[in-house]
């Protein structure tokens, strides 16, 4: 169990209008217009990937952003952008997506799409009822 921070609380999240929901360390005070900036641990990412692949496959691949393992290090998590190239415009068949690396923090926690997302609380959890 990672220890938390004295403004730190486990909490399950979603993104606006999106069914899955997933377990996060939320930040009190951290939001982006008014939106949870969550951070997860990797089993959770785990979720999100598969969650995101499968909404890619029903949309045949369009504008939905991926998640990936970087193929030169286990540990750093890729989101690859379904909607914008590398120079930041909108992406058109045959451009290089856009691709950002996250980092785990020292506790093993990966920020995805805190600061890009609208991340909504869904529910607060205590830590018993957080399994890792």
């Amino acid at each position: 169990m990672i220890t938390l921070r004295d403004n730190e609380r486990w909490a399950r999240v979603a993104v606006v209008d999106d069914a899955q929901n997933y377990v996060a360390v939320i930040t009190d005070g951290a939001l982006w217009n008014g939106f949870e900036c969550p951070s997860f641990l990797r089993d959770q990412i785990e979720r999100m990937r598969a969650d995101f692949d499968a909404l890619a496959a029903l949309n045949d691949g369009g504008e939905v952003d991926t998640l990936r393992w970087a193929g030169d290090d286990p540990n750093v998590l890729e989101l690859v952008s379904g909607s914008y190239n590398v120079a930041g415009d909108c992406l058109d068949p045959g451009d290089e997506p856009a691709v950002d690396r996250i980092n785990p923090d020292e506790r093993g926690l990966y920020g995805v799409g805190g600061w890009q997302w609208c991340w909504d609380q869904v529910a607060d959890l205590s830590e018993g009822e957080v399994s890792q």
